[in-house]
């Protein structure tokens, strides 16, 4: 499936770096502007999504190659260019804006889009993370269309969607939530939230929720504000 560009065609200031996504307020922008797309949604089987330190980094990684591709990866992916001198949230909240556009481009009866399919990975039922990053390219490598002084802000989400299956079960709200997800938060589905070891507080209190991710994650999701 091609995937279309979506780009706000305004005059660029370099005004923002990776690092600018590690903020606290950014990421639960970024959350709860997914989740409140999500929850209007008349899906019985929504899950509520959590800011995911690994899904970032993976994020961060594809974005420094300022090439408007999907990576190889199992991972679900959401890509945008971005040309304007708005603020860091402005700019992010546009460009999710326009991915939500992107849902009247979807046929229900394909179980796909007619061009873009953004959309579909926003309110994919069974994923619950996502991790994103954005990143000033100086040189961007798409066409000849988009050359210099673009931000591509790039969204990884697991479990991915888009794999050819309806995006949720229609329904009453957290009416057929996945089991241990039986919570109902604003009408998505959402599990226990706690650690798993005693020693998550201490442990994120010295930062190890970004420096050893792939264990505090799982193990500390409470601790580490995962959900």
């Amino acid at each position: 499936m091609s995937v279309r560009p979506c780009v706000l065609l305004l005059v660029i200031l370099p005004l923002m770096s990776t690092k600018l996504i590690n903020d606290e307020n950014l990421r639960r922008f970024i959350v709860r502007f997914h989740n409140k797309i999500r929850g209007q949604e008349r899906a019985a089987d929504m899950m509520k999504l959590s800011w995911s330190v690994q899904l970032a980094k993976e994020a961060d990684q594809w974005a420094h190659k300022c090439v408007f591709e999907h990576a190889m990866t199992a991972r679900g992916q959401n890509l945008g260019l971005i040309s304007d001198p708005g603020s860091v949230k402005y700019n992010i909240g546009r460009m999710m804006q326009l991915w939500v556009e992107e849902k009247k481009e979807y046929n229900p009866r394909k179980k796909g889009c007619n061009s873009s399919c953004h959309y579909t990975q926003l309110v994919w039922a069974k994923t619950t993370h996502v991790g994103c990053s954005i990143h000033l390219c100086d040189n961007f490598g798409t066409s000849k269309r988009f050359t210099r002084n673009y931000m591509f802000f790039v969204c990884f989400y697991s479990p991915r969607g888009n794999i050819g299956d309806h995006l949720f079960t229609p329904g009453k709200h957290c009416s057929k939530c996945p089991e241990k997800s039986h919570r109902c938060n604003h009408g998505l589905c959402q599990g226990h939230c706690y650690d798993h070891f005693k020693k998550c507080r201490r442990l994120a209190a010295k930062g190890k929720c970004l420096t050893d991710v792939a264990f505090m994650e799982f193990s500390c999701t409470k601790s580490c504000r995962l959900c």
